[in-house]
């Protein structure tokens, strides 16, 4: 018989500090009588962004404003010092030019949602620790983007039995 585990919220968003900070977006604790089992985990977040015009630049009815943000998101068993990863540092590039317009010359932006595609997905022959924890930290970013924050994340763990039971 398989179990499944999981969390997912999008409260609060987590704004991404722009100095590349790794920050936890999701934790989920695995019952310690569970952490000698076989584990399928998938993981997912919701990137978003806006794009605006360059600090400084004069306003026109119309701009071509270029963008670049540039992802790193990982999984780990554990946290603090003890922790195990469980995935290599995993990448993600948006990138692109917005056309922003504005009827009177008033600034504009334009809100950019990606997410992560594909999911994260792993197989792992037990666990060290008992919390899942998925980071993410900006690398590099360029041009317009502004308050890049993650709303919805979720992580699911499907077990599969070892022949330990949990009671």
């Amino acid at each position: 018989m398989r179990r499944v585990l999981f969390a997912q919220t999008a409260d609060p968003p987590i704004l991404l500090p722009m100095d590349g900070e790794v920050v936890t977006l999701l934790s989920l604790d695995i019952p310690a009588c569970y952490k000698r089992n076989f584990f399928k985990i998938d993981a997912f977040f919701e990137l978003n962004f806006l794009v605006g015009s360059d600090v400084g630049s004069e306003s026109t009815l119309k701009q071509n404003v270029p963008f670049m943000i540039d992802l790193n998101y990982q999984l780990f068993d554990g946290i603090g010092d003890e922790c195990i990863a469980l995935t290599p540092n995993l990448a993600e590039t948006i990138s692109g030019t917005a056309v922003l317009e504005s009827e009177n010359g008033g600034e504009q932006f334009i809100d950019f949602e990606s997410n992560t595609t594909p999911n994260l997905t792993i197989i792992a022959n037990g666990l060290e620790n008992e919390t899942l924890n998925l980071v993410a930290n900006l690398n590099n970013i360029q041009g317009g983007v502004l308050a890049p924050f993650v709303n919805f994340r979720s992580i699911n763990v499907s077990i599969f039995p070892s022949g330990i039971v949990c009671l």
